[in-house]
C-alpha cells in the first residue's frame, strides 16, 4: 500500500509544481532558538519532484530558489489521510 501524498510545494509566481510529498520533517517542531536562525532547514520526505526541483537535482537548472513561503491549505471535507491532485 502507497503512503499518500499530502504536501505539495508550488512556485509562487508560477504556480508550477516543484514537488509532492508524504511529509516534510521540522515543518511542525517547537524549537526555542537563542536568536532567530538566518534560516530554517526543512527535509522533503518521500519526495516526488518535479519542473524547476528536477532541474535543480540533475544540474540543468539554478540550484538556489530563493525563499519559500509555506502556507497550509486544506479542502473542508476531504479527510487530512487522502492523498490530493
Amino acid at each position: 500500500m502507497s503512503i499518500p501524498l499530502r504536501w505539495r510545494l508550488l512556485d509562487l509566481e508560477t504556480g508550477a509544481t516543484l514537488t509532492e510529498c508524504v511529509d516534510v520533517d521540522g515543518l511542525f517542531t517547537d524549537r526555542v532558538f537563542p536568536v532567530e536562525p538566518v534560516y530554517e532547514r526543512y527535509t522533503l520526505l518521500n519526495c516526488a519532484p518535479s519542473g524547476p526541483l528536477v532541474a535543480a537535482i540533475n544540474g540543468t537548472g539554478p540550484t538556489w530558489f530563493g525563499n519559500f513561503a509555506v502556507e497550509g491549505a486544506h479542502v473542508p471535507g476531504r479527510p487530512l489521510s487522502r492523498a490530493f491532485g
